[in-house]
């Protein structure tokens, strides 16, 4: 069963990561939702959405109150794009071309060392994402969620009462800089 388990989690993960690219959780209320509302307003096949929300919810991710009814779990609303420490761009970059790619080329990584996003693209994973704009914002959407709860709590563990300007040295778009100047006012920031 711990086999079956682990890959049949390969599909699990991309059916998540394709139901958070369709947008379908920011579509599933709190209050019961019926299956058909969800399709009509992310225009998905109602069947085919059926199934996959089935297989989902029988793993923890989202509930099924009644045929064909969902409603929200703690686990499904972290794939909604409005919840403040969403894992819904973490899931679209799992479910991206470049990581998908980049997975398939594993075997050759076990065999020489190199990482597979050089395999699949000929070239780093940085200058891949500088080559191919979508795989960037993609990425960079991922690295700011996956960063936004230890900034803030990064934020309010360090004492900054004596400082004055803090540098945040190779720190992306600057996620843990702005949770420091949001919880220290006194403090200037440099990027």
């Amino acid at each position: 069963y711990k086999l079956n388990d682990i890959y049949c989690g390969l599909w699990l993960a991309l059916a998540l990561s394709a139901l958070v690219k369709k947008r379908v959780f920011d579509h599933v209320n709190e209050d019961p939702t019926p299956l058909n509302e969800i399709a009509s307003r992310v225009n998905l096949h109602s069947r085919t959405l059926y199934r996959v929300l089935r297989a989902v919810a029988a793993n923890g991710i989202l509930k099924e109150v009644a045929q064909g009814v969902f409603v929200q779990n703690d686990v499904s609303r972290l794939l909604r794009t409005d919840h403040p420490y969403s894992w819904s761009a973490m899931s679209r970059m799992w479910g991206h071309p470049t990581a998908l790619r980049s997975w398939e080329k594993y075997d050759d990584t076990l065999t020489d060392g190199m990482s597979g996003v050089s395999h699949a693209f000929g070239k780093p994973l940085y200058e891949h994402l500088n080559s191919d704009r979508d795989a960037l914002e993609t990425f960079s959407a991922a690295m700011v969620s996956n960063s936004a709860h230890p900034a803030k709590a990064t934020a309010r563990a360090i004492d900054f009462r004596g400082g004055k300007t803090v540098a945040d040295l190779g720190g992306g778009v600057g996620t843990l800089l702005a949770a420091i100047l949001k919880e220290h006012e006194q403090l200037h920031g440099t990027l």
